[in-house]
């Protein structure tokens, strides 16, 4: 995958994140409930702070920042990265995923996840993993509800903002599972 990948259906496009879509993603609302589960940054970080490091973190092969806009409007819906990319192991993480609160419950979750997905398995990726924070439970629902396999939690994970504990829930999604998945996210924006 190149960083000028672009990638498009009906419902959003995700485009390479870059400084300019601050300015959307600052409209976009930024809420505190999004922090809550994050452990890398806070509301209290500067937004152009957060968008430089995940652009100056950006190796293609790596670590890849999309901003998903809606296709006529353009209006900034939220972000989300792959992340822990090893082609060597056909691997992927999906991560830094928000949606603006105007757009949750919407058909922009699943639509982000079948653009995303569709490119990756694409690529020749085999395993795709999710991760949440364990108490996010609209994230782990979610997740279940596309078919996505809960393959247990890491426990005290990572340091959160305010000094907590995070546990972390790991779901993933293999190239065989891929096709049911798909099924299931396409019924979805459909509804």
């Amino acid at each position: 995958m190149t960083p000028s990948d672009i990638l498009e259906n009906r419902w959003v496009r995700l485009e390479p994140l870059s400084r300019d879509h601050i300015e959307g993603l600052n409209k976009a609302g930024i809420i505190d409930a999004i922090w809550t589960y994050m452990p890398r940054q806070s509301a209290n970080s500067a937004l152009e702070d957060i968008v430089d490091r995940f652009i100056s973190d950006e190796d293609p092969e790596v670590f890849q920042c999309f901003c998903i806009l809606h296709p006529e409007t353009g209006m900034v819906l939220g972000t989300v990265a792959l992340e822990n990319m090893s082609r060597p192991h056909r691997r992927a993480e999906v991560g830094q995923f928000w949606i603006r609160k105007k757009a949750q419950g919407t058909q922009t979750f699943p639509a982000t996840l079948l653009a995303l997905l569709d490119h990756i398995f694409d690529q020749g990726i085999l395993r795709l993993e999710l991760r949440c924070d364990s108490k996010h439970g609209r994230t782990a629902a979610a997740y279940d509800k596309i078919g996505a396999i809960k393959e247990g939690e890491l426990r005290s994970y990572e340091r959160m903002m305010d000094g907590s504990r995070r546990t972390t829930a790991i779901y993933s999604i293999l190239k065989q599972d891929w096709s049911e998945v798909r099924s299931r996210l396409t019924a979805e924006l459909v509804k």
